[in-house]
């Protein structure tokens, strides 16, 4: 084994110097294991961190809006059917009249839950001919959500006069 400025040489091998405070390892950059990170580094990977933090704040916005949203339309939903058998009953064959309030506005949602959103309810009826006369009746409700915009939910149900 020959040794040449610290270097201990075995083979094609090369080791590390023999001491740290080895007078040919002060002050160079060969050596940089305890150098820690550079300032691009750190600043890269704050970066990163900050746009990954700024992705999931979004995402837990985005998702209580989707959720707001999907109770409101569940509300929507309920309401219109339960108006719909409370005027027409569950039966295919009623007598059908447009009703006084048309257009109406309403509440529906759970005023116990504090759930409570304003709407226009809007009453449709169409006459068909044919063999069989009917009725087309369609009950919409339409209400604005607190982005400002516009939403609509409709039943329609054909009633055999």
């Amino acid at each position: 084994m020959k040794q040449r400025h610290g270097i201990e040489k075995t083979g094609a091998a090369l080791r590390r110097p023999l001491s740290r405070t080895a007078p040919e390892t002060r002050g160079k950059r060969g050596d940089r294991r305890s150098d820690g990170f550079s300032l691009v580094e750190v600043l890269v990977a704050a970066t990163i961190l900050g746009i990954t933090v700024i992705a999931i704040v979004a995402m837990v916005q985005k998702s209580g809006d989707l959720r707001a949203e999907g109770e409101r339309r569940a509300a929507a939903r309920t309401f219109i059917a339960t108006k719909f058998e409370a005027e027409y009953g569950n039966e295919r064959y009623a007598v059908v009249t447009v009703p006084p309030n048309n257009p109406d506005t309403v509440s529906f949602g759970n005023p116990a839950e504090g759930k409570n959103y304003p709407g226009i309810l809007h009453t449709t009826i169409t006459t068909a001919g044919g063999a069989i006369p009917y009725k087309e009746v369609t009950l919409s409700l339409d209400w604005n959500n607190p982005d400002d915009s516009r939403d609509t939910i409709a039943l329609t149900k054909w009633l055999v006069q």
